[in-house]
């Protein structure tokens, strides 16, 4: 997952969210970035809820740690902080964990 634009920024912001390259932020926000003479970039992060740990990685590597998220109509429906994405993925890990202890816990009284 690279840079927005391929070119390397000071700092960034992205707009989180589903089917968003219909997006006119970036368009928005870039020449308002270059007219306040700011090297920022403004790019789409489209990552469905599914896919919560490429979201978390593209943030950690620009430096981001909350994003704006959208609804499927493209408006806003909250914000996502680094925070809250390691927290979901920590429960999906805890769930998997106790999937194989139960399973382990059941090949060893087969065992017996």
């Amino acid at each position: 997952m690279g840079k927005p634009s391929g070119r390397t920024a000071s700092k960034y912001a992205f707009l989180l969210g589903e089917h968003i390259s219909h997006s006119l932020s970036p368009a928005i926000h870039n020449p308002a970035y270059a007219a306040l003479g700011l090297d920022y970039e403004f790019g789409l992060m489209d990552v469905p809820p599914s896919r919560l740990h490429d979201a978390l990685a593209r943030m950690r590597e620009h430096g981001v740690r909350r994003l704006p998220v959208l609804d499927d109509a493209g408006h806003l429906s909250g914000i996502v902080a680094v925070d809250n994405l390691l927290e979901a993925l920590a429960e999906q890990l805890d769930a998997v964990v106790r999937v194989l202890k139960a399973e382990q816990t059941r090949e060893t009284a087969t065992r017996k």
